[in-house]
């Protein structure tokens, strides 16, 4: 955990490291989907959460020390390293959060497809698993 800012500087950089943070936990959760690690993944989310959390009360702190940075970002000046590594950790987030709703979007498309097969086969298999639950009964009644 870093130190509390006190230069708009400093909440560049701090919100570079959230920025990364909130990459890193998008590429762990994009994993854990392709691996059907569930649980990992339902890790994954809630790390996210968190950083969302951390990401808006850090703007909500920028926007209330630093007023006119909030309005105008061109007016305090961000060193050309820093504005560079900002601008980089926001375009790997946007290009993993446009992959991770790509990805979403086909395993819901999957997940459906699925379930639609198992419906259309339900009246089948649910008598054939009624017919040997009840033989199977009737079997070991007898035994």
């Amino acid at each position: 955990m870093m130190p509390q800012p006190k230069t708009y500087q400093q909440f560049v950089e701090h919100h570079i490291c959230l920025l990364q943070e909130l990459s890193d936990s998008l590429e762990a959760g994009r994993a854990a989907i392709v691996s059907f690690r569930l649980q990992d993944f339902e890790e994954s989310i809630n790390d996210q959460k968190r950083l969302c959390v951390q990401i808006s009360a850090l703007n909500t702190e920028v926007r209330r020390a630093f007023p006119l940075a909030a309005l105008n970002q061109s007016s305090v000046a961000i060193a050309g390293d820093l504005s560079r590594r900002l601008q980089q950790a926001r375009e790997r987030l946007q290009k993993l959060n446009t992959e991770q709703q790509a990805l979403l979007l086909r395993s819901r498309r999957t997940v459906n497809a699925m379930l639609n097969g198992f419906r259309s086969f339900e009246g089948s298999y649910a008598a054939e698993a009624r017919k040997q639950t009840s033989g199977g009964a009737s079997l070991l009644e007898r035994v």
